[in-house]
């Protein structure tokens, strides 16, 4: 019998679908049981407006002594609450479409014997930043992948109370309800989603194997006017509790957990036109499972990075943000901190520029725990 990580559900033998229960439980969190390395040495934090500037790429950059680390007051100050979550949880995801943020499944609240959830819910990208409850999954399910496509919210995979899952659900919010699209061609939990091109792009996570699940480089692609999965080029990196996010025609694979659980900076590119990847500038931290989400600040792209799991002396949820500019190749940490360390969390934007970190996993008192919080972060 083989546990599914960080909160998922348990596989064992042949895999079956599993019937929608919002009051399931969880097996232990087998993730952070290993010890993980120390942490990173200092970190520096950098202004966005030196990320934005143009230069080399390999330039080291000093920032003034003014923003290190040590100034906790400036760094909090920069997060601002907004409404929370109806439900705590972690280990969900995330998609926007027709201008409403939809947090999709997930577990909570307490870790160790966390229920694995079917609820979703949603909010404006503007206004109170109000959560209202929607229709569930029909299945319920930790750890999916997630993304919209075409106005539709894709859920793929995931792990459900017993077994990881190949179940592919859809969700029209025209008409508020949910159908069943064709499975995965393996099932896989704990993977990234990501729509490009008229297409769904599922990489990375775990899939089933004897004695212990594997984690994966490969990478599936959903055609939705064939109805069919077809395999495109893997990773060159195998990682499991990835982001995957889409900007400027190409896919980013962010961050993850390696086979071995610990956590991963690096950071690879997809070009869709030429069915390869590559690899880019890593991380300043090494993030597993983080909030990540793609904006565009004026003329450039972005990628947002808050949160995840961090090394350390056991389970090290992070408070900070880091911003990657494909233009220059660089990652440089902000100032902004969230209030709290946070991991399993998921992350999503409006369109002033505002970024909202999601639920996920907090540590109160030693224990891991969901929360149902939301903070905003104006860049």
């Amino acid at each position: 019998m083989n546990r599914a990580k960080e909160g998922a559900g348990r596989h064992e033998g042949p895999t079956r679908k599993v019937v929608a229960m919002t009051q399931q439980t969880a097996p232990r969190d087998r993730t952070h049981r290993r010890r993980p390395r120390s942490w990173l040495p200092a970190l520096v934090l950098v202004p966005l407006g030196a990320l934005l500037a143009p230069g080399n790429a390999s330039t080291p950059v000093h920032p003034p002594p003014h923003l290190a680390a040590t100034d906790a007051a400036d760094l909090r100050a920069q997060w601002t609450p907004r409404p929370p979550l109806n439900v705590a949880r972690a280990g969900h995801d995330v998609a926007t479409v027709h201008r409403r943020i939809f947090a999709i499944g997930g577990f909570g609240p307490d870790l160790p014997n966390a229920v694995v959830l079917n609820s979703v819910e949603a909010r404006r990208i503007g206004g109170r930043g109000t959560w209202h409850t929607v229709a569930p999954m029909p299945t319920a399910r930790s750890n999916p992948a997630a993304a919209a496509l075409d106005g539709i919210v894709y859920v793929a995979g995931g792990f459900g109370p017993v077994f990881i899952l190949d179940v592919v659900e859809t969700f029209d919010p025209a008409t508020g309800t949910w159908t069943t699209s064709p499975k995965l061609p393996v099932p896989r939990g704990a993977a990234g989603a990501a729509a490009l091109g008229g297409q769904l792009y599922v990489a990375g996570g775990l899939i089933p194997g004897s004695p212990d699940d594997k984690t994966t480089a490969s990478v599936v692609v959903y055609n939705p006017r064939k109805g069919t999965w077809n395999a495109v080029q893997s990773m060159t990196t195998a990682r499991k509790f990835v982001r995957l996010v889409a900007t400027a025609g190409y896919l980013y694979a962010i961050g993850g957990l390696s086979q071995t659980d610990d956590p991963l900076p690096t950071v690879e590119r997809y070009d869709p036109k030429s069915n390869t990847w590559t690899t880019v500038a890593a991380m300043n931290q090494v993030r597993g499972n983080p909030g990540v989400v793609a904006i565009n600040h004026g003329s450039k792209h972005l990628i947002v990075v808050v949160g995840g799991r961090g090394a350390g002396s056991g389970p090290q949820p992070l408070r900070s943000t880091e911003v990657y500019n494909p233009d220059t190749n660089r990652w440089q940490l902000l100032q902004a901190q969230l209030p709290r360390g946070r991991g399993t969390l998921v992350a999503a934007a409006e369109p002033n520029g505002t970024i909202l970190a999601i639920g996920g996993a907090v540590n109160i008192n030693g224990t891991e725990t969901a929360t149902a919080e939301v903070h905003a972060l104006k860049l």
